[in-house]
């Protein structure tokens, strides 16, 4: 290394640093989209690490680590590593960060000791191949199982700097083998930053970046897997911290040893404080999500390098049989009858629902056939498949509930409140619900708290109501502690009639009594088989404010109805034997989650 060493002394010695200065307003715009965007990168990589571990391999004099340290939230160890020691002399010492001087192909660390390991133009400054491929060595043998290795620099060649060369998507590749690989690129050409006139350099940058041959640089992210079966969760519709997808088959596949990235949808990458999730772009029209999402996501997934892919959503079931040819093993999650969906869709014309309705379904059974396997939420999904499949019920997590206070004096000392937790939607009779909260507000001093996304109506107002937006999952069980009774009412439709929303059981296990229309019918029939609750008509106001006023006026039977309901969930309905049935059929259709399972290529 000693003569790439005085390689680099010569060329640094020749730099003209006011090149870098952001006093030119347009280099400064690329410099804040630089350090915005690996801020990103790395607190996403970082994120949910008590205690992270960050390497900044070529930091120079470690100016870096400022915004660094921000990234990493203050938190941990982060160590700066450079070969040229006279770069470290200048003012890293003076401003008291932790830096070394160390050859990055012989790096002075135990294997693995980080969390992260960053690259900011560093690989090209390094003009040997085989240099290159040794400082990548040992960059992987430091990083951690599970570790992200996060790449800024060149993309295409500077015909004005022939000390540097350009590291290219392909080479990264080959450099970090077995690593998932994504990336993006960014930084308009320098030469053309710096070349904006000073007071509208910002909008010309932003007009210049939109445009890709005039990015130079690329941003990539490498995560080093693990020695356990890798598994890529992919969502196109729901949130990343959907209970069924994060907190549920996520958390249990992780818990019995695989290994798990999660693929959603977001416009806020710390939705989730998890180093293995991977945003996706938001798309709220739905051809958006059929069509336009497809290379994006088939691309993003296949970038993981994933052993298994477990997918959520019908519009990706043409990617699905993609992600088969190239070897991968898919399971298809089912979580409502898409024919019966598909024939009550407010935007189809009925002509429309009824010749698509048998059409979609057949295209759902004859891709889920073909794939690995295919995982239903309910058995009378299953029941329209001819093919075999699992049931995997989407039950409470016995754990999120337990902390809530069931007892009799906890219960009524509570306010005269009761809830609706889930989506503000005309099928969910959100009129109903107001009109009969307005009816009970005159009669007695009581509230019914609505909490949730709103979609497709105005949010609910109205005597007696109040509308808290959407809550965490923390939120959630909380508003349930303070509750008295839960609302479950829905507007009769053919998905509806086989259905147990999942917010029938998270009443009962909160020790909740339940108030459910018997539009539901088979979450209506628990009610009554277990007596936990009343059942209702979805559309009588009048009924439903009955309902409401009967459990606060007799509190001592409508506790006695939650404890029954609390204890049905506990032996029959709780997530832990669906979290049995899910890594049974993993271990059938998947493989046991110890060793790495042979796959194509990504």
């Amino acid at each position: 290394m000693s003569s790439e060493k005085l390689r680099l002394d010569e060329v640094y010695a020749d730099y003209d640093g006011g090149r870098w200065s952001r006093s030119n307003r347009g280099y400064a715009e690329l410099v804040d989209e630089r350090e915005t965007a690996l801020v990103d990168a790395v607190a996403g990589a970082v994120a949910g690490i008590d205690r992270p571990r960050v390497l900044d391999l070529g930091c120079g004099d470690g100016a870096d680590q400022d915004w660094l340290r921000r990234a990493m939230g203050d938190r941990g160890l982060l160590v700066g590593a450079e070969l040229r020691f006279e770069a470290l002399r200048t003012s890293a010492v003076q401003q008291g960060r932790l830096v070394v001087n160390a050859d990055a192909a012989r790096l002075p660390f135990a294997d693995e000791t980080f969390d992260v390991v960053l690259m900011a133009t560093m690989l090209s400054s390094v003009l040997d191949d085989r240099l290159r491929a040794g400082i990548a060595a040992d960059v992987r043998r430091v990083l951690r199982p599970g570790g992200r290795v996060v790449v800024y620099d060149m993309r295409v060649p500077n015909p004005q700097n022939r000390a540097i060369r350009p590291v290219t998507r392909r080479e990264l590749t080959m450099l970090f083998p077995s690593m998932s690989l994504e990336s993006r690129s960014l930084s308009v050409i320098p030469q053309l930053a710096r070349a904006m006139p000073g007071a509208r350099a910002a909008d010309l940058y932003r007009l210049a970046h939109r445009v890709p041959l005039f990015r130079s640089h690329r941003l990539t992210m490498l995560r080093k897997g693990r020695s356990s079966v890798r598994v890529v969760h992919v969502t196109s519709s729901h949130p990343p911290t959907d209970p069924r997808i994060y907190v549920k088959e996520v958390g249990t596949l992780r818990a019995g040893g695989y290994d798990v990235v999660l693929v959603a949808p977001t416009e806020d990458r710390t939705a989730v404080a998890d180093p293995d999730f991977s945003p996706l772009a938001a798309r709220s029209s739905r051809l958006g999500r059929w069509l336009l999402s497809w290379p994006t996501t088939f691309r993003r997934v296949q970038g993981l390098a994933p052993d298994a892919i477990h997918f959520h959503d019908p519009d990706l079931l043409p990617v699905a049989l993609a992600w088969q040819a190239r070897g991968r093993k898919v399971i298809y999650d089912a979580h409502e009858s898409l024919a019966k969906d598909v024939s009550h869709k407010p935007y189809l014309s009925p002509w429309q629902s009824r010749l698509l309705a048998p059409v979609i379904g057949w295209v759902e059974s004859a891709v889920a056939s073909r794939i690995t396997h295919a995982v239903a939420a309910t058995p009378a999904i299953a029941a329209q498949w001819d093919f075999p499949s699992t049931v995997v019920a989407n039950f409470p997590v016995l754990d999120e509930w337990q902390a809530i206070d069931g007892s009799w004096e906890s219960y009524q000392a509570r306010a005269l409140q009761g809830c609706y937790a889930g989506v503000v939607h005309p099928e969910r009779c959100t009129d109903a619900m107001v009109a009969a909260a307005g009816a009970l507000a005159r009669r007695r001093e009581a509230t019914l708290v609505i909490a949730g996304p709103v979609s497709d109506e105005a949010i609910p107002t109205g005597d007696g109501v109040e509308y808290v937006g959407t809550l965490s999952r923390t939120g959630v069980v909380d508003l349930l502690a303070a509750s008295r009774f839960g609302l479950v009412i829905y507007q009769p439709a053919p998905n509806i009639v086989e259905a147990l929303p999942t917010k029938v059981l998270e009443y009962m296990a909160a020790g909740l009594p339940v108030v459910i229309s018997e539009s539901l019918r088979v979450g209506s029939e628990l009610v009554r088989e277990e007596d936990c609750g009343l059942v209702v008509p979805h559309d009588d106001p009048d009924a439903l404010a009955a309902a409401m006023q009967s459990l606060l006026d007799d509190p001592e039977e409508a506790w006695a109805m939650g404890q029954r309901g609390r204890e049905a969930v506990g032996a029959r309905y709780s997530w832990s034997t669906e979290g049995d049935r899910l890594l049974s059929a993993y271990h059938r259709h998947v493989g046991p989650p110890g060793g790495r399972v042979t796959t194509a290529e990504a």
